[in-house]
C-alpha cells in the first residue's frame, strides 16, 4: 500500500511537471509500479449541420389577459404594498421607516392628487376607491406590453408605489430596491451580512428590476425619422 502511495504521488508529480501542451502518457516509476496514466487523446471536434433554419412568431401575450386584466393586477399590490406597512417597535426601525418612505408616499400623493396613507395593522391602510380610479387611469396609459414589464416590476419590489417613483425616474434601480429592502438591510447592519446569501440576493433583485424597467420604457418609447429635404 504504501508503494502504491508512492508510485500515485510520483505520477501525479510528473504530470503536473509535464510541458504546458505536452501528451499525458504512462508513468512507471518503478519495477514494481504499474502505469497509472493513459495517453489522452481529445475526441473529434463534432460539427453541427442544419438542412433547414427558420423563424417562428413568439406568442404576443404570454399571460392571455387583456389590458384591463393586467391593470386590476397591478393596482391590487397597493393592498399589501411595502411602503405602507409600517412596524410598531423597535423605535430605530420605527424611524428608519419614516424617514426612507414617508418621502415616496408623499410624493405618490402629490404626483396623482390621491390619498394612500400607511398603517401598523396586519390589514394594511384602508385604500380609497378614488386613489385605485386615478392610478388604474394613469396605468391605462400604458401598452399591454409595458403592462406586463410594469407587473413584473411590482412583484419584484412588492411595491406599486416604488415602481412608479422608478418609472417616473424619481428614483434609480439601486434606491427602489434599497428601499423595497429597508427592513432586510436594517436587519443586516445589526445583525451583520452572510455574502454568499444576502449579496446574492441583492445583485439579483437588482438584475431583475432593471430589466423590467428597461423593458417598461422600451415599450412606451416612440421614435421617428424625419428627412430634410434637399435645398434648392
Amino acid at each position: 500500500m504504501w508503494r502504491s502511495g508512492l508510485c500515485l504521488r510520483d505520477g501525479w508529480r510528473h504530470l503536473l511537471n509535464r510541458p504546458s501542451g505536452g501528451p499525458v502518457v504512462s508513468v512507471q516509476t518503478g519495477t514494481d509500479c504499474p502505469s497509472l496514466f493513459r495517453a489522452y487523446v481529445p475526441p473529434a471536434e463534432r460539427k453541427r449541420f442544419y438542412q433547414n433554419v427558420s423563424i417562428t412568431q413568439g406568442e404576443d401575450n404570454p399571460t392571455q389577459r387583456n389590458k384591463d386584466q393586467l391593470i386590476r393586477a397591478a393596482v391590487k399590490f397597493l393592498d399589501t404594498d411595502t411602503i405602507c406597512y409600517r412596524v410598531e417597535e423597535p423605535e430605530t426601525l420605527v424611524e428608519l421607516q419614516k424617514n426612507e418612505w414617508d418621502p415616496i408616499l408623499e410624493w405618490a400623493e402629490r404626483r396623482f392628487g390621491v390619498e394612500i396613507g400607511s398603517s401598523t395593522s396586519i390589514l394594511g391602510p384602508s385604500i380609497p376607491a378614488r386613489t385605485r380610479e386615478v392610478l388604474a387611469s394613469h396605468l391605462a396609459s400604458y401598452s399591454t406590453w409595458a403592462l406586463q414589464g410594469i407587473e413584473f416590476v411590482v412583484a419584484q419590489l412588492k411595491s406599486m408605489l416604488l415602481t412608479l417613483g422608478l418609472l417616473d425616474l424619481r428614483l434609480t434601480v439601486e434606491q427602489a430596491v434599497l428601499l423595497s429592502r429597508l427592513e432586510e438591510e436594517y436587519q443586516i447592519q445589526k445583525w451583520g451580512n452572510v455574502e454568499w446569501a444576502h449579496d446574492y440576493e441583492l445583485q439579483e433583485l437588482r438584475a431583475r428590476t432593471a430589466a423590467g424597467t428597461l423593458f417598461v420604457h422600451l415599450c412606451s418609447e416612440s421614435t421617428g425619422v424625419k428627412h430634410k429635404l434637399p435645398q434648392e
